[in-house]
């Protein structure tokens, strides 16, 4: 496990490095300054720095920002001035909070007419509810046949009971694997449509390759392989906190990446061509070829 840890920190760094340069300077600058803290401490209590802390629960504390004196003690840092440990954790979360609220990228582009995915998913699963169409299904003709809103889709169920709208944009995404055809414009005029820019797509990119996660093989994206990836887009402190614990904000920021998610899991298996407007020539560019 020591070992996996490290070797989990050198990809999450790679991927970094690859698609965020600034986030990979600032997640070594955390490290670094929990190793000067690891040192510090050995010298005031003239132990070996490797009692203090070893690598692997170094990394562990760089890798998920913890930075309360429980979340520490808990990850495996038993020394006395662990408060001070928490305190240049916080100090460096503060500091590069602007980092993480400036990320934002271009939009996603989608085609003007509907699009057709070339095939099904090769693991996706048609169940219908007895006689009835799946639920995914009906949403799915009631916005692409007959033309309805998600938002009235949400309201107007065969139950009485309305949905989520969210609900909606998934039921419509999940017909993706099933080879069915999708109007994205008109889709993402539905205000919780939110699908990820490109600052966020690289995230979940990023998620899924320090994760391991191919989801062409995976059956759901549920238990681990979505809690590997929303702790690599949260943190593990938030993840794991138990949901009656949450802030609001908490609550709020991983509802938006589970709906992320869900974007990122069906355009994936639908090998939909993900482009982004700085992606796309200038219309004089073009033009002069």
């Amino acid at each position: 496990p020591d070992v996996e840890t490290l070797l989990h920190w050198s990809r999450h760094l790679k991927r970094l490095h690859e698609s965020a340069p600034e986030r990979a300077a600032a997640a070594e600058e955390l490290l670094s300054s929990i190793e000067a803290w690891r040192d510090r401490t050995a010298e005031m209590f003239m132990m070996a720095p490797g009692q203090v802390l070893a690598a692997h629960v170094g990394v562990k504390v760089a890798y998920t920002q913890s930075d309360t004196v429980e979340a520490l003690k808990a990850a495996g840092v038993r020394i006395k001035n662990v408060q001070e440990l928490a305190d240049i954790v916080q100090a460096w979360k503060q500091e590069n909070s602007q980092l993480e609220a400036a990320e934002s990228g271009p939009t996603m582009i989608f085609p003007e007419k509907s699009w057709t995915p070339a095939r099904m998913w090769s693991m996706a699963l048609y169940k219908k509810r007895g006689k009835n169409l799946p639920t995914w299904e009906v949403s799915w003709n009631r916005f692409q046949v007959e033309g309805r809103s998600p938002e009235t889709i949400a309201m107007t169920q065969e139950s009485g009971k309305p949905i989520q709208v969210r609900t909606v944009i998934t039921h419509l995404l999940n017909a993706l694997d099933f080879g069915k055809t999708l109007d994205f414009r008109r889709l993402i005029t539905c205000s919780a449509a939110e699908p990820p820019d490109k600052a966020k797509w690289e995230k979940l990119e990023h998620a899924a390759d320090v994760g391991q996660v191919d989801i062409m093989t995976l059956d759901n994206l549920t238990g681990e392989p979505q809690k590997e990836m929303m702790r690599e887009l949260v943190g593990s402190e938030m993840v794991d906190k138990e949901f009656a614990d949450k802030t609001e904000e908490e609550k709020a920021l991983m509802s938006m990446w589970y709906h992320q998610l869900k974007w990122w899991q069906h355009l994936k298996r639908a090998n939909f061509p993900v482009k982004f407007e700085e992606e796309l020539e200038p219309a004089a560019k073009r033009a002069r070829k």
